[in-house]
This record gives C-alpha cells, sequence and structure tokens, in this order.
C-alpha cells in the first residue's frame, strides 16, 4: 500500500511538473509575477540553547560511544542527565529524569528530550538526536521505596546512531562487588564532562539497611560521587553488563538547603539514611538538621534550626551539629547520631527532638542518659 501510494505520488508530481513547463513556453499578456524575498527561519530562544550544547570526557580518558548527555525541556526549565545506548534506535534512562506527564509509553517526547553523543574514536563530532516516544516505562511500581523493582524508561531516537551499546541485566548486585560508574556531569548551562568512577556494593548498611542480598531495591553503593547530572547512569561489571542504573528521589545537586519536591529540593552532603514502614525516607543533612522525603519525593525539614548548634525542641527550635547517622523504629520515631554534639538525639514523627543520652563531651563512659559519653558518634 505504501509502494502504491508513493508511485501516485510521483506521476501526481510529474504532471504537475510538466504543466508548469508547458505554461512557462506560452507567451501571456500579464506581467511576471514579482518574487518576494523568502523569510529566514525563526530561531528560538530553545534552538539556540540546544546548539551550544557540548559534552567531552575528562582528561586521559576516552569517551565510551554509548554514553549520552540528555537534555530535558520542562517548561522554562532545563536539566541533564546521563542516559546510555542499548541498540542504535534506544536509549535508557532513569525514569526519574523525566517530567511526569512524560512517564507514559507511546509518549511523544520530540520537543521535551534532546540526545548528545559525544565525540570518539569512530565518530569526528558530536551528535545530536531528538527522541521520537517512549517505548517502555518500568516505573516505580508503587509509591512505597521498600518495594521498588526498576526505574528505567526506554526513549526511541528520531534518527539510529551507528555506536556500540549496552545490555541491562536483571541479575542483581552482590555485596561488595565493584562496579564502573559512567556519568555525564553538568559543569555550565553548555558543557557536561563525561567522568568514570568505581563504585562498591553495599548490602544491609546503616545507610540503607533494606538492601540485604542481590536482589534487593534500592541498592546502596559507595566509594563513588554523584553530581548534578547522574540521574540515569549504568552500573556496570567487568563483562560490560549493566547491572544497575543511578535515579534522584530528591536533590537539585547543588550543596544547598530548600524544601520541595524532586529535583527542586536541595541537600548539602546529605550523610545517612533510614526508611521506616510506610516508605518515608529520613536524611541526616549536613545543612544541621533532619530531613523528611515522602514517597512522592516531597522533602521537608523535620527537625533542626539550620545553625550548627545543640538545642532540644519542637522543629525549628531544635538544633544539631552535623548530624551523621540516622535510624528509624516501627512507630516512626527517628534516632540520629548528633556526632559533633557528641549525644544520641531521639526526633518523634511530631519532629519534637531530645537528648537520649550522652554528657556532650568528646569522651568515652557508660551510663544512663547525660550520664553517659559519647566521642563523635557516627551510625
Amino acid at each position: 500500500m505504501l509502494k502504491k501510494s508513493l508511485r501516485l505520488y510521483s506521476i501526481s508530481t510529474l504532471i504537475v511538473s510538466c504543466f508548469i513547463l508547458l505554461s512557462c513556453g506560452k507567451k501571456t499578456n500579464s506581467e511576471s509575477p514579482r518574487l518576494e524575498p523568502s523569510t529566514p527561519p525563526v530561531v528560538t530562544e530553545l534552538d539556540e540553547y540546544l546548539s551550544k550544547q557540548d559534552v567531552g570526557c575528562d582528561v586521559g580518558v576516552f569517551c565510551p560511544e554509548y554514553i549520552i548527555k540528555i537534555v530535558v525541556v520542562e517548561g522554562t526549565k532545563r536539566r541533564v542527565c546521563t542516559g546510555f545506548l542499548t541498540d542504535s534506535e534506544t536509549v535508557a534512562t532513569s525514569t526519574s529524569c523525566l517530567p511526569s506527564l512524560m512517564r507514559l509509553e507511546n509518549q511523544n517526547c520530540g520537543r521535551d528530550v534532546f540526545f548528545f553523543f559525544p565525540k570518539t574514536f569512530n565518530s569526528s563530532s558530536i551528535e545530536r538526536r531528538s527522541c521520537n516516544k517512549v517505548l517502555k516505562v518500568s516505573q516505580l511500581e508503587t509509591d512505597n521505596p521498600t518495594l521498588w523493582k526498576d526505574d528505567l524508561a526506554f526513549l526511541s531516537l528520531s534518527e539510529p546512531v551507528n555506536r556500540r551499546s549496552l545490555f541491562p541485566t536483571r541479575e542483581g548486585m552482590s555485596n561488595k562487588s565493584s562496579l564502573t560508574m559512567w556519568s555525564v556531569d553538568k559543569m555550565d548551562e553548555q558543557f557536561a564532562l563525561i567522568r568514570r568512577d568505581t563504585c562498591e556494593v553495599v548490602h544491609n548498611s546503616y545507610f540503607n539497611p533494606l538492601a540485604i542480598n542481590e536482589f534487593s531495591a534500592g541498592m546502596t553503593v559507595a566509594g563513588c560521587k554523584f553530581k548534578n547530572g547522574n540521574s540515569g547512569s549504568p552500573l556496570i561489571d567487568e563483562q560490560g553488563l549493566v547491572r544497575g542504573v543511578v535515579t534522584t528521589t530528591a536533590g537539585s545537586g547543588s550543596n544547598a538547603f530548600a524544601d520541595g519536591t524532586g529535583i527542586s529540593a536541595s541537600f548539602n552532603y546529605p550523610r545517612g539514611i533510614a526508611v521506616d514502614t510506610s516508605g518515608i525516607i529520613y536524611v541526616a543533612d549536613h545543612n544541621h538538621r533532619i530531613r523528611k522525603i515522602t514517597p512522592g519525593g516531597v522533602v521537608t525539614s523535620l527537625a533542626g534550626s539550620g545553625a550548627a548548634s545543640y538545642a532540644d525542641g519542637n522543629g525549628s527550635n531544635a538544633s544539631f551539629n552535623s548530624p551523621y547517622g540516622v535510624a528509624v523504629d516501627s512507630s516512626g520515631t527517628v534516632y540520629v547520631a548528633d556526632t559533633a554534639n557528641n549525644r544520641i538525639r531521639k526526633v518523634t514523627p511530631a519532629g519534637n527532638v531530645t537528648t537520649l543520652a550522652g554528657s556532650g563531651t568528646a569522651t568515652f563512659a557508660d551510663g544512663t542518659g547525660v550520664g553517659a559519653a559519647f566521642s563523635s558518634p557516627r551510625g
């Protein structure tokens, strides 16, 4: 049917062309029509922004063909994520990279998502592609992060590329295994750097006690640095298989303080993490606060004034000094290793902070309450 339509189109085109040529050969008393000057195409602010995008590799590092800088446009906002090629026409990234309205299969993404492939030995220039549509979204099956299984989005390219690709596997991550992370670090509004790092898988730590085996959701990795643009970064084993993908639940990537939803919130070197039975995440933030993240990614401050000090009280009337480790019990009470205050603090679900134990002096002593002493407790 398609070939027939093309053939008909070709015939009609020839006929029209013949009529034009025949009419040109006839004399006519009417004047020749005036040629109007052509109107140059309108260059939008987005077109200009995209034309200036650049991506390269760190000094001494060869750019892998399969790592991609992804630019996501959401209204007037722009953000950068990492993606990787799974075949010549498909890119995988974290679902958290996409705007919530785009997390639907067959959703058109041509005006919202753009891909930039770095120069390599086989490609002498940066290649740019638009997104065609969302092929598959293995979006979090529930809002409860304790039940997360996948967080992958597969997007089709507007045109195929001739580059090497990666293969994701569901074989899980064993404890203490070493994985390579390739990530795109946003350096400024135009340039991004592809960085290589090595991560170690950590099961059953106080950072994430829910990771108990290689098939646990929300796996914790240590030894590698995460920066703005790293959401979607693949974690690759020595065989070249993708064992996991970095996802951003909340955080802008800037060392700052801001409550908000998802990437509109900011943390300052967050330390310990604990998750309660309803899926709420508690974070010991170096902003000298205890932060709370709902399953929907809404970030609020449970307790802490933000000043590096010591005070019991409710909510922002309480103060911490470099809290490091957190734990939560079945009733939602949070326990904090208040490192620089040399104390263990207790925070109720309502945000009321009291001192459970510790005199505040950096020393060692067993005892009850303030009769005990700690030296820079952490976890």
